[in-house]
Order: structure tokens, then C-alpha cells, then sequence
């Protein structure tokens, strides 16, 4: 069973990833992420520390790819409560080598959690869902 680990970014772990065998991308320009996420089976979001919001998440979601992802901040609050992300342990290796060996034993769990992903995306985050939620908003609080 062949497993190849690719990183796109920059970050102070790059160097470690590169002597780990990660085959490093770099930043990746916005207009080439498509293709990158389609080139993958899974993407791992190994945040250490709390982000607002998480935008490569919700952006692998939406390409249809399942997500593993740190237990922290706006990657919990965002996309926690999708059935194909699997939030992990921030700071801990071995929980996102956990994580990814169910895909790895079972790689039809990819499709899957990441058809899972790209609904839960379009359901909580296309401009449709945006508005239902604003006018919702705006209504409850304008009767007041």
C-alpha cells in the first residue's frame, strides 16, 4: 500500500515535513487550489493554535475532501459538526496518524466522508444558506 503525504504552505515545520519524506508545494496560488485538492485523497488542517475560521478547511470541504482537523478555536466551531471531518488532539502526531489510518485501511471512507464534506459546506456556506441565516437574524431581532 503506497501512501504519499504532499503540503502545500509555508510554516515553520516545513523543514521537518521535508526530512519526514512530505513532498512540500509551497503556497499554492488561489487559482491552482482546485487542482491541488483534487489531487488528494484527505487534508489534514494540524492547527496548534486557535484560528478564527479555518478557510483551507471549508475550502477542501467544498472540493469534496474529507477533513482531519485540530480540535481548536473556528476549526471546531465551523466544521466540527460535519460527519466527515475527524477533529483530533492539536499538537498530537499521533492522533492525526490515527485519524488518517482509517483511510488508509478503508480508502472507500474517502468518497464518502468527502461527499459528506462538500454538503455540509453547501448547506452551511453557499450565499443561499449565508442569506436564509441573515434573514433569519435580521427578523428576530427586528420585532424586538
Amino acid at each position: 500500500l503506497l501512501v504519499e503525504l504532499h503540503a502545500a504552505g509555508v510554516g515553520p515545520l516545513s523543514d521537518v515535513a521535508a526530512r519526514s519524506g512530505v513532498t512540500l508545494h509551497g503556497a499554492i496560488p488561489q487559482e491552482s487550489l482546485p487542482m491541488f485538492y483534487s489531487s488528494v485523497d484527505v487534508v489534514i488542517v494540524p492547527s496548534t493554535c486557535a484560528e478564527a475560521f479555518g478557510r483551507v478547511a471549508v475550502e477542501a470541504m467544498a472540493a469534496g475532501r474529507p477533513l482531519i482537523a485540530s480540535n481548536i478555536g473556528g476549526l471546531r466551531d465551523i466544521v466540527g459538526a460535519c460527519a466527515g471531518v475527524t477533529l483530533v488532539l492539536a499538537n498530537s502526531p499521533s492522533a492525526i496518524k490515527d485519524a488518517l489510518q482509517r483511510y488508509i485501511l478503508v480508502p472507500s471512507h474517502c468518497p464518502k466522508d468527502g461527499a459528506l464534506c462538500r454538503s455540509y459546506i453547501h448547506s452551511k456556506y453557499l450565499a443561499p444558506a449565508i442569506t436564509k441565516e441573515l434573514a433569519r437574524f435580521l427578523n428576530r431581532y427586528a420585532s424586538e
